[in-house]
């Protein structure tokens, strides 16, 4: 399950200039701000591997599993303990975007 919060904000000015008023508007978004209160909130995950239990062989008349196994950093393989992982993309960070708007005729 993943939570995911984006927080927006908008401000209006209003300016007179040569007897006509002009609106702009000024909008701050912060996209996955669950992440930006706390670096391990907002993240997904990805699976690593799905199959814990593997089917190998039959040797008469008897199945043959084996649990997987995965490989340390340094380099000697043991019994699975990380079945999903973080993701590392652009979506799983917060992000950050400003907008200054003219509105026209108003």
């Amino acid at each position: 399950m993943l939570h995911r919060l984006d927080l927006s904000a908008t401000r209006d000015f209003y300016l007179i200039t040569a007897g006509k008023k002009s609106n702009f508007q000024f909008r701050a978004d912060i996209l996955n701000f669950t992440n930006f209160i706390n670096k391990d909130w907002g993240v997904t995950q990805r699976v690593t591997n799905a199959n814990v239990l593997n089917y190998r062989t039959t040797t008469t008349n008897v199945p043959f599993f084996q649990l997987a196994t995965q490989v340390e950093a340094d380099g000697s393989r043991v019994l699975i303990k990380d079945t999903f992982q973080k993701n590392t993309s652009t979506f799983d960070v917060w992000q950050a975007q400003f907008t200054l708007r003219y509105i026209f005729g108003k």
